[in-house]
């Protein structure tokens, strides 16, 4: 991570660089503490000048590549990437909670993907509509499983 804050002083727009940098938040909660999920989903690395994050995060790596797709399809792809990545972390950090913890994080992964869809009814079409209706699927699945919280 500190490696992709480094390249991106000097690129910041770089989108290869920012969707690389979220998966690498992703993978890191995913094999580390789920805190990094909201980094994946948010960004990180603060630019004190700006107070914005220099790795962007999925949320705005899906609002710049939503804007670049008005004037070039070939950004719609990256949108929708992002776009199932909020979900997917959301549903990934669920996993490694328990109890009302995982219920609030799974209701959070359902509610962005059924607002995606709301506004974008085909998902992305064949390419992106499987695997958001995959991940829905999963979601709703493990609604139904969620074990108790354990007492101390």
């Amino acid at each position: 991570l500190d490696t992709f804050n480094d390249i991106l002083k000097e690129k910041e727009t770089s989108l290869a660089v920012q969707r690389a940098a979220a998966l690498a938040y992703q993978d890191r909660g995913q094999h580390d503490d789920a805190k990094y999920f909201e980094n994946a989903i948010h960004g990180g690395y603060a630019v004190k000048s700006t107070s914005q994050n220099r790795i962007w995060g999925w949320l705005k790596i899906a609002q710049v590549a939503a804007q670049a797709a008005r004037q070039d399809v070939k950004f719609k792809d990256a949108f929708y990437e992002a776009r199932l990545n909020v979900s997917r972390c959301r549903y990934l950090s669920a996993m490694k909670q328990v109890g009302d913890a995982r219920r609030q994080e799974l209701t959070k992964a359902k509610q962005t993907i059924q607002s995606v869809a709301q506004l974008y009814p085909d998902l992305g079409g064949d390419k992106w509509k499987p695997q958001f209706d995959q991940l829905l699927k999963d979601i709703e699945s493990d609604e139904q499983h969620i074990p108790a919280e354990k007492k101390s």
